[in-house]
């Protein structure tokens, strides 16, 4: 399950497209002001992000045809490999080869050889052959441990949720089955991760509008009062999202123009500016002020600071809404098998070459399999190809075992 995305996801640099019109202080003499600068920041970062989100949600179907057409048959072909291996392997330990030797280190490696190879296969595919070699090896059936670990995972899941959100956030459906609540549990995740960060956004702006009120105050308090006697109120701040969109639905409204051509033209604007509103991006509503009324420019250096602030304060929440999307598009078009390694891909590209190793990695690991199995099947090669499967099985135990360690030290 993804967690808040990590720092350096959104790190890769993309140059704007050719019809971008930049947000620059009108003054280039003028030294820019903090405020301009973070502006300024704030923009290139928004255009990054988009066109990067733009990437990602153009690569769906070029990673699922690679998935299917490249890394299924892959994993089928392992999938095989493996399950010729475990036939092969049981026929070992049921009735070993005259001359072969089973020691009780080798039954204990092979079996466990066997048992994870058995895994591995029916992470991707059910048969009935192996469920009954898993059962002749194992002390607990498989459907038992199948059904141990849903629980745990169950669990795991709704302590996560019970210790986000409170008691009773998540309960799976009596009739719902365990990957569907997982899915239905990853979904929610998302919904609520995101609507707390809106929460956290929303208060954060609540605490810097308290602040410039009390500097606002201070201010106040030090300056000869101009306002008639009696009279202290200041008018409530503006929304300047909101007062940003009036100004352009009215200066742009297609009812007020006669000309057809124009009309046309003013109407798709006018659906761009309704969906820049609606989604609360700011940059958007400013990219098009300055394309349609250049007589009214909103260049950084003529706003007051005040203004600027809050619009960087926008720039901030909707900049932060882009990188979640990115973050939740990434895990909704990686593959199963590459998802776990996700965290390392930034771009789209990026993960293709990532799947294309991974392709590799399981040929190579079938090849290496039927070699194996051709091993066994020759009685010269036969005891040094289970002395291999041996030594593997005992390193990767004590990997295991290393592994067990470290996380139970790290958890006290």
């Amino acid at each position: 399950m993804h967690s808040d995305p990590p720092s350096d996801l959104f790190g890769s640099t993309q140059t704007p497209t050719a019809d971008t019109q930049s947000l620059k202080p009108a003054s280039v003499k003028a030294k820019a002001s903090p405020l301009q600068r973070e502006f300024d920041r704030l923009v290139k970062r928004i255009e990054e992000c988009q066109a990067l989100l733009t990437a990602w949600q153009q690569q769906p179907a070029a990673i699922l045809e690679k998935y299917h057409a490249k890394m299924e048959p892959a994993l089928r072909d392992l999938s095989d490999a493996q399950t010729t291996l475990i036939v092969q392997l049981d026929a070992i330990l049921t009735s070993p080869p005259k001359g072969l030797r089973i020691t009780a280190r080798r039954r204990e490696a092979l079996t466990e050889c066997l048992l994870d190879l058995i895994d591995s296969v029916m992470l991707h595919v059910a048969d009935d052959t192996l469920i009954a070699i898993h059962d002749r090896y194992s002390d607990m059936p498989l459907q038992s441990i199948v059904e141990e670990d849903e629980a745990e995972e169950k669990a795991e899941i709704i302590a996560v949720f019970e210790q986000v959100f409170g008691k009773g956030a998540i309960k799976q459906a009596p009739d719902e089955t365990h990957d569907a609540f997982i899915a239905r549990a990853r979904a929610q995740l998302f919904a609520e991760l995101e609507a707390g960060e809106r929460r956290e956004e929303d208060a954060r702006q609540r605490r810097a509008e308290k602040r410039a009120a009390k500097q606002d105050a201070k201010r106040r308090a030090k300056t000869p009062a101009t306002n008639p006697a009696g009279s202290t109120a200041e008018p409530p701040k503006p929304d300047l999202l909101r007062t940003l969109y009036r100004k352009l639905a009215s200066s742009l409204h297609p009812d007020r123009e006669s000309d057809a051509a124009e009309k046309m033209r003013k109407t798709e604007t006018m659906q761009g500016i309704n969906t820049a509103y609606q989604n609360k991006d700011l940059l958007a509503l400013l990219k098009l002020h300055n394309q349609t009324l250049q007589n009214d420019s909103v260049a950084t250096d003529a706003l007051a600071e005040d203004t600027l602030r809050e619009y960087n304060a926008l720039l901030k929440a909707q900049l932060k809404t882009i990188e979640s999307e990115i973050f939740r598009t990434i895990d909704e078009v990686t593959p199963p098998g590459v998802a776990m390694r996700s965290g390392r891909v930034k771009r789209p590209e990026q993960l293709e070459r990532l799947m294309d190793d991974d392709i590799q990695h399981l040929q190579r690991t079938a090849d290496s399999i039927r070699e194996t199995v051709r091993d066994l099947d020759h009685p010269k090669l036969r005891t040094g190809a289970i002395n291999d499967l041996v030594e593997m099985t005992e390193q990767r135990r004590e990997m295991d075992e290393l592994d067990d360690t470290l996380a139970e030290f790290f958890c006290r």
